[in-house]
C-alpha cells in the first residue's frame, strides 16, 4: 500500500521544522541577519543540490523564471521575518508573520481564481481576532518590527502562490533548491551595501547555524509538498499553529511570559483553523 500524506499533514510537519528553525535564529540573535540567512541558505543549497543531482533533475529549465520569482519573494519575506525575530518576542514575531495565510488566500483568489466559500471569511475573521488578541495584549510591541513583519508576511504570501503556480511543472526539490540559489547573492549584495560586519560565530553557534539550515530544508520541502497537494485556502491557515509552537518554545527556552488573554487568543485561532478545514471538507464532499 502506497503511503500518502495530505496537504494538512505536510503543513503540520513543516510547522514543527520551522519552529526548530525559529529557535535556532533566536539562539544566534546577536549575529547579523544577513550572516544568518547566508549560512542557512548555504546549508540548504548543499542539501538540495545533492538531492537534485541524485534525482538527475534539470536545474535550469523553461520554468526558471517562476522559480527565481519564488526565490526573490521568499528571500525578502525571510529577511523581514528574521528581523522581527530579533526585535520582537518569539511568539509575537510568529503572530505577525502568520498574517501570510490570509494574504496567501487573497492572492490565490486574484491570480489563480481559487474558490473561497463565503463562510470561510467568517473563519478567517475569527482567526484574525485571535491574532489581534494575542498580539494586541502586548503593549511594548516594536512598531517598526510590526510593519516590517507585515511586509514579510505579504512577500511570503507571494512566494507561496509562486509554489502553487509551479504545481506539476517541476519537481518540489527544484523549488526548494532555487530559494537558497537566489537568497545567497541577494543577501550578499545587501550585506555589502549595508556594511554589515561579519561576526565569527562561537563554537556552539555553528551548531545552531547548521541546525537552522537543516530545519529550513525540511520545512521548505514539507511546505512545497503541502501547497502542491491542496488548495491554499485550506492549508494556509495551518500556519497559525506556529503561534502555539512558538509560544511554547518561547516559554520553555527563553523565559517569555504571556497573559491569559493571549492563551484565549491562541484557542480562538485553533478553533478557526478547525472550522476552516471542516468547511472545505464539507463542500468537497458535496461536490463529489
Amino acid at each position: 500500500m502506497k503511503f500518502r500524506v495530505s496537504g494538512i499533514g505536510w503543513m503540520l510537519w513543516a510547522g514543527l521544522a520551522f519552529t526548530l528553525m525559529n529557535i535556532g535564529v533566536k539562539m544566534v540573535k546577536h549575529l547579523p541577519i544577513g550572516e544568518i540567512i547566508i549560512a542557512r541558505a548555504g546549508v540548504q543549497m548543499l542539501i538540495s543540490f545533492w538531492i537534485a543531482q541524485r534525482l538527475k533533475l534539470k536545474v535550469f529549465n523553461k520554468h526558471s523564471k517562476w522559480l527565481v520569482m519564488r526565490g526573490v519573494f521568499g528571500t525578502i519575506g525571510l529577511f523581514c521575518f528574521y528581523y522581527t525575530l530579533q526585535v520582537l518576542p518569539l511568539g509575537n514575531a510568529i503572530v505577525v508573520h502568520s498574517l501570510s495565510p490570509i494574504l496567501t488566500t487573497i492572492l490565490a483568489m486574484v491570480f489563480f481564481k481559487e474558490k473561497v466559500f463565503t463562510i470561510q471569511w467568517l473563519w478567517f475573521s475569527l482567526i484574525f481576532i485571535g491574532v489581534y488578541i494575542v498580539n494586541g495584549s502586548v503593549m511594548d510591541a516594536n512598531i517598526i518590527g510590526l510593519i516590517v513583519g507585515f511586509f514579510g508576511a505579504l512577500f511570503s504570501a507571494a512566494a507561496y502562490n509562486s509554489i502553487k503556480k509551479l504545481k506539476g511543472l517541476v519537481h518540489p526539490q527544484l523549488v526548494v533548491f532555487y530559494f537558497p540559489l537566489v537568497a545567497i547573492p541577494l543577501v550578499s549584495i545587501y550585506t555589502l551595501i549595508a556594511g554589515e560586519t561579519w561576526v565569527w560565530p562561537l563554537n556552539y553557534e555553528w551548531f545552531w547555524l547548521l541546525s537552522i539550515g537543516f530545519a529550513t530544508h525540511l520545512g521548505q520541502t514539507f511546505l512545497t509538498a503541502a501547497y502542491q497537494a491542496d488548495d491554499a485556502s485550506r492549508i494556509s491557515p495551518m500556519s497559525y499553529l506556529g503561534i502555539i509552537w512558538g509560544a511554547i518554545s518561547g516559554m520553555l527556552l527563553f523565559d517569555e511570559t504571556y497573559a491569559i488573554a493571549q492563551y484565549l487568543g491562541a484557542g480562538v485561532i485553533f478553533i478557526g483553523i478547525l472550522l476552516n478545514i471542516r468547511t472545505k471538507a464539507y463542500y468537497a464532499k458535496r461536490k463529489g
